[in-house]
């Protein structure tokens, strides 16, 4: 038999009571009331069962999303901050030096330690190639350590390029010689020669070979660079020493740029004053060793002839 219902009995007691063993405000009724709601003492009476404790389980943790990145707003600075910036990311302070480089199956140039034709002197044999060793080893050790740049900043977008591009073509640049001078020119297009403003060329081509014919290659991709302040030769260009020589010698070389280069600027003979050789180019490589000059004095004949050459074509 199942007894499902909850059944109260009344419960019953054969002691004599008195209203004298209560106190006032609790009668039997109450008492009886007690012990009728007993659950314990009622028979069949259904238990409520007990519940079991769950063993908590830990709470698979959810990635919380990464906090997203909340790009930093370049142009919201300042315009001298940004400049600051762009010099630190774009400028080396002794300049850009380039070498020639075969990458990727590519010509081209790339940074680098500029030594000089006088690292590079092998033709006289063991002495003098020992000479030229000894040039280039100290002039490793007594160099600057090359400034790491970022030009990748000028590819954020179109203001910060236009802001930037300045810093990084208006510096000096050094060449080795003037197949890097080619190279680089053609790598950087005519839309970017303009912003040049300073170059310098370590050794001038010789020979029969190419050296030789990139020099008038590399200064007729030169024409649009028609805002150029100074193009130093520290090279020796002739193995004659006579100013008049020399003037011929870079006309003949470089008479596309000088052209262009006084057209733009309003006269014809205004290339000659871009033009700077150094020590070296005065230094005779003839028997005659008193055909060396002043490199001062010798610098303004050279302008001087070539300012003839230029407004007589």
């Amino acid at each position: 038999m199942v007894v499902t219902g909850k059944r109260k009995r009344t419960t019953v007691s054969y002691a004599e009571t008195t209203n004298e063993d209560f106190d006032d405000g609790e009668g039997v009724d109450d008492i009886v009331q007690v012990y009728s709601d007993d659950d314990d003492t009622t028979f069949g009476s259904k238990r409520k069962s007990i519940k079991k404790k769950q063993a908590k389980r830990a709470k698979l943790s959810i990635p919380r999303k990464a906090a997203e990145a909340k790009p930093f707003r370049f142009l919201d600075l300042p315009a001298e901050l940004r400049d600051m910036i762009y010099e630190l990311a774009l400028t080396d302070t002794y300049g850009i030096s380039l070498v020639p480089k075969l990458k990727s199956g590519r010509r081209t140039a790339t940074r680098s330690m500029v030594f000089g034709e006088d690292a590079y002197d092998n033709a006289y044999g063991y002495y003098r190639r020992r000479h030229a060793h000894r040039l280039k080893r100290d002039a490793l050790e007594e160099a600057p350590k090359l400034t790491d740049l970022s030009p990748t900043i000028l590819l954020a977008n179109k203001q910060i390029y236009s802001e930037g591009i300045s810093f990084l073509y208006n510096q000096d640049f050094i060449f080795d010689d003037t197949v890097t001078l080619f190279q680089f020119l053609a790598v950087i297009g005519v839309r970017n020669q303009p912003r040049l403003l300073n170059l310098e060329i370590k050794r001038w081509g010789s020979g029969r070979g190419k050296d030789k014919a990139m020099n008038h290659g590399a200064f007729a991709l030169l024409a649009p660079a028609i805002n150029l302040q100074s193009v130093i030769i520290d090279s020796s260009i002739h193995w004659r020493a006579q100013p008049k020589k020399l003037a011929a010698q870079i006309y003949r070389d470089a008479h596309h740029f000088l052209e262009a280069y006084g057209i733009a600027n309003g006269d014809r003979g205004a290339g000659a004053d871009v033009i700077g050789l150094g020590e070296a180019a005065f230094k005779s490589h003839y028997y005659r060793a008193e055909e060396s000059v002043d490199a001062e004095e010798g610098m303004g004949q050279v302008r001087d002839h070539l300012r003839k050459l230029l407004r007589a074509n």
